[in-house]
């Protein structure tokens, strides 16, 4: 019986990953700062749960409307204002970190960054 040779299968992530951002500065940054905004959004809702609290408590406690944690919590929103986002910290007992990074990375840094993308 003949053995069958394995053909070089990528997955679709992989194959979608390298039309869509390989050598494409911009577009890996911008899915990078989309992965932290969901990054976000899931840490404030894990604390919030943790806690045994509804969003409308939560709110409650930070003099805010429901809408607001819901909207916070969401992957879509990128409108975390600092002030809330502050309070949230401060309900938690946690310090929110801000950093600033460069909008186009370097060549070498743009290939470790698709290289962690990929990873991830």
């Amino acid at each position: 019986m003949p053995v069958a040779k394995k053909s070089a299968m990528r997955s679709g992530t992989q194959v979608l990953f390298n039309r869509l951002y390989r050598g494409k500065p911009e577009r890996l940054a911008a899915l990078k700062r989309t992965r932290e905004e969901l990054a976000l959004g899931r840490k404030i809702r894990a604390m919030r749960e943790a806690k045994n609290l509804s969003q409308a408590q939560l709110a409650k406690a930070l003099g805010t409307q429901a809408p607001a944690i819901s909207r916070i919590e969401d992957a879509d929103y990128d409108g975390h204002s600092l002030r809330i986002l502050r309070k949230i910290a401060d309900f938690f007992g946690q310090n929110v970190v801000v950093s600033f990074e460069p909008k186009h990375p370097a060549p070498a840094a743009a290939k470790r960054l698709e290289s962690q993308l990929v990873r991830a």
